[in-house]
Order: C-alpha cells, then structure tokens, then sequence
C-alpha cells in the first residue's frame, strides 16, 4: 500500500485513559488542555455493549491537522477493518454499527472522522483526506503492528477514492 512521504513522527497517541471506557455515543466536541485531549460526550439512554476494548485516539497527520480515530478490538481477530465512512455522518452516529461489525465479523476496526468533520481539526480538502488515511494507515502499522496481509479497507462512498489512493 502506498504511503505518503511523511517527516512526522508516528502521530498516533492515545487520549485520555478514560476515553478507553468510552460510555456515550456520540462525539459532541473536542477540548484542548495544555497536553490532555478530552472528549466531551454526549449518551443516550441505548445501552450499549461493553466497549472497554476501545481506543480513542488523536492522530496527527503530515498536514499539520488532528483527526480522531476510535479503534474498537476484538480479542478474538485475525483482521483489521480500515473503515472510511461516507458523508453527513461521524463518529459518533457510526459507534453502534462499529460494534455490530466488530462482533459479528470478528475484525478489529478502525475509523475515523476527516480533517474537519466530527471533532477533527484541520480544513476540509482532498489532499487532507488523502493526509487522513494515510496517518490512520500508519497509525494501525507502527503502534498495532496490523500488517498489509491481515487488513481490509473499506471506503464509502466519496470516501472510496482515499481508500483507493492508499491501496494504490
């Protein structure tokens, strides 16, 4: 897979222990503190599977954006699941379908919202979507050690041509 010629260093760093316990379901905002990235959540009355397997992470891409990543785990995976969603959702209005997919296909999965979109910072544009994937590729080899072997990527609509400008 290709990646971009990137000078960062690997931008993937996890948020607050807390996020690991991630109990709503939408993503509402992202606040900045000195160091500490928070999540400010908003839940609803769904009960929601045990998701103390996921990770919420602040990815930084080598355009100098910050995207958010959640990456749900399944212990019993082989594969990984690069999902790119499509437009007028996030996140937050995609968690449930994560966990459904999780289960029932037994992948770990990682997505993500697009400089710009959701709670990630940066400007829309076609060349920071193209940033986007690539840092959230990086992120799944060098801090997971997911190798090309064991990943499916899968872009949604609009997103399908950042996906196949990573396998390209």
């Amino acid at each position: 897979m290709a990646r971009g010629n990137s000078s960062h260093e690997s931008g993937c760093k996890p948020m607050l222990a807390e996020s690991h316990h991630f109990r709503g379901n939408r993503v509402h905002g992202l606040a900045f503190s000195g160091e500490i990235h928070l999540l400010s959540v908003v839940a609803d009355d769904i009960p929601l599977a045990d998701d103390s397997s996921l990770d919420v992470l602040l990815v930084n891409t080598k355009c100098g954006n910050k995207i958010v990543v959640f990456y749900p785990r399944n212990p019993y995976a082989r594969l990984t699941l690069l999902y790119s969603h499509g437009n007028a959702v996030d996140l937050g209005q995609l968690y449930d379908l994560f966990v459904q997919l999780k289960v029932n296909l037994r992948v770990n999965l990682m997505g993500y919202d697009y400089s710009g979109y959701g709670a990630s910072i940066g400007k829309p544009g076609e060349s920071n979507t193209y940033a986007d994937i690539e840092a959230v590729y990086e992120c799944l080899e060098t801090e997971y050690g997911v190798s090309q072997e064991d990943l499916i990527l899968y872009g949604q609509s609009i997103r399908s041509g950042p996906t196949l400008h990573l396998v390209a």
